[in-house]
């Protein structure tokens, strides 16, 4: 009896200096190195995107992965009219390298170039017809409204004749005066008519008038002015690179063209939204690929606010800026994150570990 007595005394004395163990440790102010461990993705600081929409709208899209924003965008639209199409500016090699302002191409819209064809042909009738009317040879003009004339005179004279006859006609109550007036009104266009050829010949034989002349040189001005806008819409449809770097594989159909600016590399990675305010900025980051475990380090830029689902499970975006990695790592691989988090006690960390597990 004396013997299982001292037995369980021994194993009450253990398990209570146990407790009282875990109780101290739990107490004590001593702080646990802790971490959060994330997947996430090598991209490019920044990376320029121009698409196609479903409409035939072209988009293009500066995104800035350090910062997390869309730094620009920009839709260019297109009327019904007519057929737009994007022209590359020369071939566009993978991996050829870009500067900042280079030329990627232009958008030809066969409206308008009609119009501005049109507008061409017009400014040159214009410009002819200004300067044949204030100087010149003018004798075949001057022909030709002496011709004019005369068949306006001779129509009048033969149109005043008939007249006559159904003058005499309606006085014998032949014809109706519907038919007689008919006639009447007939010779007076026809007068008219004459009037107007004649004046017509005497502008000719006199020259433009200064304010026809004028009238002309406001055309003229109107036209070029007119041009000279539908040029500078044409120029508007040029595009130019917005960002240094190198040209990529588009990853879709829809996607024409991709620059991504490799002077700096971020990798972004997505951390349960639980863990966000354990990780404080600038904290750093082991990195290792998700393909062959080679290892590489950067620090926490920054931490998302807006929390998304994935999988089920609400996340934030974080953003490690690279500081070393190997050669052989590109933009678009899976990485492994271990993020340096704030030290937690014994009993932040029980309570912690409780709660991530759903106890």
């Amino acid at each position: 009896m004396n013997g299982i007595f001292r037995h369980h005394y021994r194993l009450a004395a253990v398990i209570g200096l146990g407790i009282l163990i875990c109780a101290a440790v739990c107490l004590l102010p001593v702080k646990i190195p802790c971490e959060v461990s994330a997947v996430g993705r090598l991209m490019p600081c920044r990376k320029w995107v121009l698409a196609r929409a479903d409409n035939g709208a072209l988009m293009s899209t500066l995104i800035d992965y350090r910062s997390g924003r869309v730094k620009d965008q920009a839709v260019f639209r297109f009327s019904g009219d007519g057929i737009s199409t994007f022209c590359a500016r020369q071939r566009q090699d993978r991996c050829r390298s870009l500067c900042a302002g280079d030329t990627i191409g232009y958008i030809r819209s066969s409206a308008l170039e009609e119009s501005l064809a049109s507008l061409d042909r017009e400014l040159v009738d214009a410009r002819a017809a200004l300067l044949a009317d204030s100087s010149g040879d003018k004798r075949e003009a001057i022909r030709e409204h002496e011709q004019e004339l005369a068949y306006a005179r001779a129509e009048a004279s033969l149109e005043r004749q008939i007249l006559v006859r159904l003058k005499e006609l309606y006085e014998r109550d032949l014809i109706s005066a519907l038919e007689y007036e008919q006639a009447e009104g007939n010779v007076n266009l026809l007068d008219q008519a004459v009037e107007i050829a004649r004046a017509r010949l005497d502008n000719a034989r006199s020259g433009r008038k200064p304010t026809l002349l004028d009238l002309d040189r406001a055309r003229v001005d109107a036209l070029c002015r007119e041009v000279a806008t539908v040029r500078q819409r044409a120029s508007a449809f040029t595009l130019v690179c917005p960002i240094s770097g190198c040209l990529t594989q588009p990853g879709s159909p829809d996607t024409l063209i991709t620059v991504e600016d490799t002077t700096g590399t971020v990798s972004v990675v997505l951390i349960k939204a639980s863990d966000r305010h354990r990780i404080p900025l600038h904290t750093s980051v082991k990195v290792r690929s998700g393909i062959d475990g080679s290892a590489g380090s950067g620090t926490i830029r920054q931490v998302g606010n807006n929390t998304h689902l994935v999988n089920g499970e609400a996340v934030v975006t974080a953003v490690v800026d690279m500081a070393e990695m190997p050669d052989s790592w590109g933009v678009g691989i899976t990485t492994r994150c271990e993020i340096t988090a704030y030290p937690m006690t014994a009993l932040e960390w029980f309570h912690y570990f409780t709660v991530s597990m759903g106890m």
